[in-house]
């Protein structure tokens, strides 16, 4: 018996994390013509990972440089504080830490109503089981 399998197109997220602050248009303009779906956009606040990249102000300067639609990982502890900061669109994706919040269900849903496609990241000490929240809230699950 045949099965048949439904196959989508991939999506690419590039990431600006390595590029230089004097670069970092130079890259996305290099990633607008080659028509990648999503900016990855890293952001630490220095208390969840020990370094500081990218805040607030950075992710709304660059909605303005960019169609793309914005790939956010926020790194952070106590995330249900912070999101409002971010003033996040409809149709971007935002990534939480399991690990940085202890209201991750609250912010997920919180992000679904502003139309943000919620995701969990789990660190690689983690266990997948911890991410039993209910599935229709989020659109994938990130290991970084």
């Amino acid at each position: 018996m045949e099965e048949n399998f439904v196959r989508e197109k991939g999506k690419i997220s590039a990431s600006i994390m390595c590029s230089g602050f004097d670069q970092v248009m130079d890259y996305v303009h290099e990633f607008e013509r080659n028509n990648i779906e999503f900016l990855h956009v890293d952001v630490m606040d220095g208390t969840f990972v020990p370094n500081l990249a990218y805040g607030p102000d950075f992710v709304k300067r660059l909605r303005k440089k960019t169609d793309i639609t914005l790939d956010c990982h926020l790194m952070v502890d106590r995330a249900e504080d912070k999101l409002d900061w971010f003033d996040f669109q409809p149709g971007e994706h935002v990534s939480l830490h399991y690990e940085g919040t202890c209201h991750i269900q609250k912010c997920l849903d919180y992000l679904a109503k502003k139309g943000v496609k919620p995701v969990i990241a789990i660190n690689p000490g983690t266990p997948v089981s911890y991410t039993h929240l209910r599935p229709t809230r989020r659109s994938y699950i990130s290991y970084a």
